[in-house]
């Protein structure tokens, strides 16, 4: 792999983030690689870890030379990711070239009509927003700095317009993607603050989550985990929100509570990119389906 390609991740991990190495399952799905699952590792910035250390390791990670502990060796991994918002970042994704058609430049000009922003949003297709990242398939990511009380979850605005600050993970520029780079314009140093704008889309979290990830996972939730792992490594599956449906008919069985079983898809590796409302309509599906088939 190209050194230059990894020159981006400097950039990243400058901002703060936590970067997350993510191995292909070879079906267009990418999960990420965690050590203390003897399954792969998360590398940060931050005072324990050096920044060179950190570069490097995620530089012999995308080489095949494993980490330091030997985990990932012979391995090749094309795609880092990071949660922007403790980052101290927000990412609007704009997708273009796929399969469903969809321009989320030109969805994001009409979520935006009629309110004010500022000029650097008016030429998003020349260039004109201070820091993006052109994606493989021609589509943008825009980067804002937001640091906020509020910590947003995955929004999906349809129509290939998303924004990503807490929760989910978005692809890292320097990542490579059917062998083509997702390309760094600018600096995040350089990404403009979140205008009132942009931050007027965005929606609350839903109530589920304030608890945070610590109550998600607390006990009985650790059977959850193991239910969730089962699912994942041996169960048939055509999707994640086939996944998730599956996880909760078998948790519901397992008298897991709705509330339980939400707040843990809503936070779990695979499926917290998932949005909101979106877990919640699957669980409840799938706990009608067992209240039907225990009738």
């Amino acid at each position: 792999m190209q050194e230059q390609n990894m020159r981006p991740i400097e950039d990243i991990l400058a901002s703060g983030a936590i970067i997350t190495a993510c191995r292909s399952r070879g079906d267009g799905v990418f999960t990420p690689y965690r050590p203390n699952r003897k399954d792969l590792g998360i590398f940060d910035y931050d005072n324990r870890r050096g920044f060179w250390d950190s570069y490097n390791i995620l530089r012999d990670l995308r080489n095949g030379k494993g980490d330091p502990e030997g985990y990932g060796k012979g391995e090749m991994f094309p795609l880092f990711r990071f949660e922007a918002g403790p980052a101290g970042l927000l990412v609007l994704d704009l997708d273009r070239g796929h399969k469903d058609e969809a321009d989320g430049v030109q969805s994001l000009y009409k979520l935006l009509k009629g309110k004010i922003y500022p000029q650097y949003l008016k030429d998003i297709e020349n260039g004109s927003h201070p820091c993006y990242v052109e994606t493989p398939s021609g589509g943008i990511h825009l980067y804002f700095k937001l640091k906020s009380t509020t910590k947003y979850r995955r929004n999906d605005f349809k129509n290939g317009v998303e924004a990503f600050y807490y929760g989910s993970l978005i692809t890292a520029p320097g990542s490579v993607k059917n062998g083509v780079p997702y390309k760094l314009y600018g600096s995040v140093s350089d990404a403009p603050l979140a205008p009132k704008a942009i931050l007027s889309l965005l929606k609350k979290p839903y109530n589920y989550r304030k608890y945070g990830k610590k109550v998600a996972a607390r006990s009985p939730n650790k059977s959850l985990q193991e239910l969730a792992d089962q699912k994942l490594a041996h169960g048939s599956f055509s999707g994640r929100n086939d996944l998730c449906f599956k996880i909760a008919s078998s948790a519901s069985f397992l008298n897991h509570s709705r509330e339980a079983i939400i707040r843990f898809l809503a936070f779990w590796d695979y499926t917290a990119s998932l949005p909101e409302d979106e877990i919640e309509t699957t669980v409840n599906s799938a706990l009608s389906y067992v209240a039907k088939e225990q009738r």
